[in-house]
């Protein structure tokens, strides 16, 4: 008949001596090694406390619908502009642009733009050609990340932490031309940070949703004037991977502008209970195996009688 184990217990020893004894001053000291030197070295291996955190997110992106197009020529004297600013049309400055074309795609139905078509076309006189472009672009930028800080133990549910930003950005875009009156370009929308955002349960962040343009003053519409404001803030997009190609020379110009929005990566200030995290798991990480090592020594100490001490065992007891 085969014979299987139905149950276990551990037999229970204890060791017994006067508080100030020797005995009970190790048992202190380990404990206490126990406890600190986990710390100690998870402190010194740095990355003990999260100070700063990252995360993938996609933000709503929309066109505001708000434009400025300079285009310089091979006359110096002549310029052409276009925009859609209420300043200018006050101030009876005429608009160069023929057609406007402006298309926002949501190409998986998520209620996020994921591809921005910008089109300009603007009409040139006979032997004149543009040489160089600027072109500013408005965006509303929103950016709300729901991030697992912890879960409650009562419930058993996630409590989440979110990072919300909402700003006003630009799109600038620069280029030089020669020989030409068509350009086509493709780039994606990035996400720059100098420092890292704090993120708050139930406040989001509008520090940097003001206009980079005061509408009352010309000064501020000019384009050294823009990137130097728009460039003293701490989030700001710009346009990276650009792929450019080139038409011939016609009399009409025309400029084509592709932009994706993909993840932007999110660079934030984690909140209490994702820090205490973090440090939890590279404490008891140490703390176990530290635990095991001190285990083994204190075995050791009392079964060799190493101090003095009272034991109480109950196999002797029952053989008594």
């Amino acid at each position: 008949m085969v014979i299987v184990n139905l149950y276990s217990k551990c037999l229970k020893i204890t060791y017994k001596n006067y508080l100030f004894s020797k005995a009970n001053f190790f048992i202190v000291l380990t404990t206490l090694l126990n406890v600190i030197i986990p710390f100690i070295f998870s402190y010194n291996s740095r990355g003990f406390w999260l100070k700063h955190d990252t995360i993938y997110e996609q933000p709503d992106v929309k066109f505001k619908g708000e434009y400025i197009f300079l285009a310089h020529t091979n006359d110096i004297s002549l310029k052409f502009i276009c925009n859609n600013f209420a300043y200018f049309d006050d101030n009876d400055f005429e608009d160069s642009c023929s057609e406007i074309k402006v298309v926002e795609i949501d190409n998986n139905f998520d209620g996020k733009v994921d591809l921005f078509n910008f089109e300009l076309h603007l009409n040139l006189p006979q032997s004149i050609s543009i040489t160089r472009f600027d072109l500013i672009l408005t965006l509303d930028y929103k950016l709300k990340v729901s991030i697992r800080d912890h879960q409650n133990l009562c419930t058993k549910k996630n409590i989440f932490a979110t990072c919300g930003l909402h700003m006003q950005s630009l799109v600038l875009l620069q280029e030089f031309l020669q020989d030409t009156s068509q350009i086509y370009i493709s780039s994606i929308l990035e996400l720059s940070q100098l420092y890292p955002i704090f993120c708050h349960p139930r406040i989001i962040n509008t520090e940097f949703n003001t206009s980079i343009i005061n509408e009352n003053d010309f000064d501020s519409y000019k384009f050294n004037n823009i990137i130097k404001n728009y460039f003293q803030k701490n989030v700001t997009t710009h346009l990276k991977s650009t792929y450019k190609s080139y038409g011939g020379q016609s009399e009409l110009f025309s400029l084509k502008l592709t932009i994706k929005y993909p993840e932007h990566m999110f660079y934030y200030t984690p909140g209490f209970w994702q820090v205490i995290k973090w440090a939890w798991i590279q404490y008891i990480s140490i703390y176990i195996i530290l635990w095991w090592i001190i285990k083994k020594i204190r075995n050791y100490v009392f079964d060799n009688h190493i101090f003095v001490f009272y034991e109480q065992n109950p196999i002797k007891y029952k053989k008594d």
